[in-house]
């Protein structure tokens, strides 16, 4: 009798595995990872900004809920809601602080005012007139000072004086060019 009990006993283990094997050989079928609507996910007030859009289909895998973010900066993909808020915060700071940043840039590509460097054009005539080159330097720089200082004091009507900046250098290339040519 109790090898018909270990018969009938495997036979049902057997079935058991087997009855199994088919359920879980039919979860796999339809488990099928389906897109969901990102309104049913999100609440309206995270959905719609000027600095991001959120795709309209979310993904739901592995107990995470996975978006698609696209700004004017990138293509985020976040996977959790947690996640989520946080780049939704990031993006938003960088869409209000960057027009901020960008808009008191400063232009390099102009001549700064003011006098500077010296009239010569050859080192050798620095070099034999040090003294005069040193005395010339100074005015400028005390030229700049006095214009600086000028140019914030009121005039006797109110308003701030301007002075046009005159510049000891302003074509090298022309003097250069007519010193070679003997003009």
């Amino acid at each position: 009798m109790s090898t018909m009990k270990l018969v009938e006993t495997a036979t049902r283990v057997l079935l058991l595995s087997v009855i199994n094997l088919a359920a879980s050989a039919a979860d796999v079928e339809s488990e099928q990872l389906e897109m969901i609507a990102v309104e049913t996910v999100l609440p309206p007030s995270y959905l719609h900004s000027s600095a991001y859009t959120i795709d309209s289909d979310v993904l739901a895998e592995d107990n995470f809920y996975h978006f698609t973010i696209n700004s004017d900066n990138a293509t985020y993909r976040v996977s959790s809601l947690a996640m989520l808020r946080q780049r939704l915060f990031e993006i938003a700071t960088v869409a209000e602080v960057l027009p901020r940043l960008t808009a008191d840039q400063p232009r390099f590509d102009r001549t700064p005012g003011g006098r500077r460097g010296v009239d010569s054009e050859d080192v050798v005539d620095i070099l034999s007139d040090p003294v005069g080159t040193t005395a010339q330097l100074l005015r400028n720089i005390q030229y700049n000072i006095g214009q600086t200082f000028d140019s914030t004091e009121d005039d006797e009507d109110g308003a701030i004086s301007t002075h046009a900046v005159t510049d000891l250098n302003p074509d090298p290339h022309k003097r250069a060019a007519a010193a070679q040519l003997g003009v």
